[in-house]
């Protein structure tokens, strides 16, 4: 009798808002040192980011009755920040210092960032291993090294708004990093953080829910280690729910009087989201506004760069045909005019809106990882069309 395989070797092309065209590889073991441990090696080539990240994770360390997992993971990774570009206002480019000079070539902002991090988290199951557990808690550590480059891979920590050697406004100059208080702007940033979080499940399906509700807070706390790495806070918090109903009834199951929640899945859902931040940041550090996951009338970042936000939505959706959901929704966002307290205000510089709408509609295919799910959805009721393409429900 052999074993059965526990390694897997993946690919795929797709595109993101913030990481454009990209392909991706994957190798999973999970059954590393035959301790049911499972290994990954990611690799990610974007037309916007690469990145090549490996991580361990323990689904239950071994004698504990909670059911504690443990989570380990390192990281490199190049990204062209989405903080510091718009669709319709330009970008900033990489530059050496304030004063330009006519030797200077301009190129993209790019965040080169190597680090790593822990986690352990534990269903909250009264000691208990098999029952089910709604809540779950999280502690753990995450550390990273942040180099201000451009394309070339040469160190420049200032963005400039307008590339060129006769200035009208030096305020268009910013430093990208985390600028210390002797007004310096260092050419690399040290991140170290102790991250905690807290979550309640009570949805009725984790891939496709119908009834129910979740809740989410996550706090991070910075700590300095020196005069280039800042001292700040991040909170953020999340809170959905779901109401059964049968408005539309497109399928055989749905016409059906006496139809379950299962035979039909269709279901107006909430979801609220709220985050702030204490301290001086680096601006690449700010809340990204608009995305797949945010206002999605807006593409990645393009709505604000924030220091706090607020975001809520609204969804209806219904199965169309066996595989097939459809769905229709509004989303709005607010940066509750807190982007002008980002360091060097790049959303400001960039004119970003900082608060809007957008409605929208989409369809959903039934894969085993949830619905690989296609989005359109107006800006403002503009006219203006955005399409994104993700796998799973937005919420």
């Amino acid at each position: 009798m052999s074993e059965q395989r526990t390694g897997s070797l993946t690919g795929g092309l797709g595109y993101s808002n913030s990481s454009g065209i990209f392909a991706s590889m994957g190798l999973q073991e999970t059954n590393a040192l035959g301790r049911a441990w499972t290994t990954n090696l990611n690799l990610n080539f974007g037309e916007y980011s690469t990145t090549y990240n490996f991580s361990l994770t323990d689904p239950w360390i071994k004698g504990d009755k909670h059911k504690t997992s443990f989570r380990t993971n390192i990281f490199l990774s190049r990204d062209y920040p989405q903080e510091f570009k718009s669709e319709k206002n330009g970008r900033l480019y990489a530059v050496d210092n304030q004063t330009p000079s006519s030797s200077d070539t301009f190129s993209s902002i790019v965040l080169e960032k190597t680090g790593g991090g822990f986690s352990f988290s534990r269903p909250l199951n009264g000691g208990d291993p098999f029952k089910v557990a709604k809540w779950r808690v999280l502690a753990g550590m995450n550390f990273k090294k942040v180099r201000m480059i451009d394309g070339d891979g040469n160190k420049k920590p200032y963005g400039d708004r307008t590339p060129t050697t006769t200035r009208n406004n030096i305020s268009d100059i910013i430093c990208i990093g985390f600028t210390p208080n002797d007004g310096s702007c260092p050419e690399e940033n040290t991140l170290v953080s102790v991250i905690a979080s807290t979550s309640r499940n009570n949805l009725n399906n984790s891939i496709n829910p119908t009834s129910g509700n979740k809740f989410s807070f996550g706090t991070e706390q910075f700590v300095s280690m020196g005069k280039n790495s800042p001292t700040f806070n991040r909170m953020k918090a999340s809170y959905s729910f779901f109401i059964p109903t049968k408005l539309i009834n497109l399928t055989k199951a749905c016409k059906s009087s006496d139809a379950t929640s299962e035979d039909c899945p269709q279901a107006i859902g909430f979801q609220f989201k709220a985050g702030t931040i204490l301290g001086e940041l680096p601006p690449y550090e700010a809340f990204c506004m608009g995305g797949t996951s945010s206002v999605r009338g807006w593409g990645s970042c393009e709505l604000a760069v924030s220091k706090s936000f607020v975001e809520g939505t609204a969804e209806y959706r219904f199965p169309v045909w066996k595989m097939i959901s459809g769905a229709l929704f509004v989303d709005a966002g607010s940066d509750l005019g807190s982007q002008k307290e980002v360091p060097g205000k790049p959303g400001k510089l960039l004119q970003k809106s900082g608060s809007g709408f957008s409605l929208g509609g989409g369809v959903g295919v039934k894969t085993p990882i949830g619905p690989l799910r296609l989005d359109v959805a107006s800006k403002d009721l503009s006219g203006d069309w955005r399409y994104t393409l993700g796998v799973g429900w937005k919420f």
